[in-house]
């Protein structure tokens, strides 16, 4: 099981989140001036190979979740 999170900087605005295995599938979510937003990439299985789907998740749950994950990336 992967145990790592990353974090990244936007500005307010539209974004979609897309991930593509053999199939796509895609997050839209709105960030507005100074809020933080999470998103989880869970996998499932697929034909060939995993799916991987982006999920918005509520502040208090991701909070908790990544308690024990440790930093990856930035």
């Amino acid at each position: 099981m992967p145990a790592g999170h990353f974090f990244v900087d936007q500005k307010p605005g539209a974004y979609e989140i897309t991930t593509t295995t053999e199939v796509e599938r895609k997050l839209t979510l709105t960030l507005d001036k100074g809020q933080v937003r999470y998103v989880k990439l869970s996998l499932g299985l697929g034909f060939f190979v995993g799916h991987v789907y982006p999920e918005l998740i509520d502040t208090d749950v991701a909070v908790k979740e990544i308690q024990d994950l440790r930093l990856v990336g930035n």
